[in-house]
């Protein structure tokens, strides 16, 4: 492996762009209003890429520790860069179900999404 340091640099990345994907998505209230608050989409669609940017460093960097750790969805973060960077425009429902999936939590509490 090559710069270990790094991998945990980056993993923090990814912990730090899911912590506030899921706030922004909190913070919003309900879909309705995510729907019309256009800064929130693309802060939500900004933290999803470094999300899979990470995710792809530490793929070239360190494919080991990918390998060690199946349990963690490595090619769906990867994946999700890619969409995130390919399409003009994502749904916030989209992003809430990406967030929701990745982190066993609801995108709004004590709502039935």
């Amino acid at each position: 492996m090559t710069h270990p340091e790094r991998v945990n640099d980056y993993l923090e990345h990814i912990v730090g762009a899911i912590q506030r994907a899921t706030r922004y998505v909190r913070n919003s209230g309900s879909l309705e209003a995510l729907e019309k608050d256009e800064q929130a989409q693309d802060a939500i669609i900004r933290t999803i890429a470094v999300i899979g940017e990470a995710a792809n460093r530490i793929q070239k960097m360190a494919p080991e520790f990918v390998t060690s750790h199946p349990e963690i969805p490595w090619s769906q973060m990867r994946g999700i860069r890619k969409r995130s960077f390919t399409t003009t425009s994502m749904s916030p429902g989209t992003s809430c179900g990406i967030l929701s999936k990745r982190t066993s939590r609801r995108c709004w509490s004590g709502s039935g999404r």
